[in-house]
């Protein structure tokens, strides 16, 4: 029983510690801070994560 818990608490992990970073990349692809290929960049890593389509 212990094993299950320990191997779901793992799985979480992993997406609790994306999330800040992920948060970022949504901020600051808006193109309102940076101009130029540093927004072009930070837009293309904010689609992958957030908005597939």
């Amino acid at each position: 029983m212990f094993n299950l818990f320990q191997r779901i608490g793992k799985a979480l992990m992993t997406p609790i510690a994306v999330l800040p970073v992920a948060a970022l990349l949504l901020r600051l692809g808006f193109g309102d801070i940076f101009d130029g290929q540093i927004a072009e960049i930070m837009k293309a890593a904010r689609g992958c994560h957030f908005f597939k389509s």
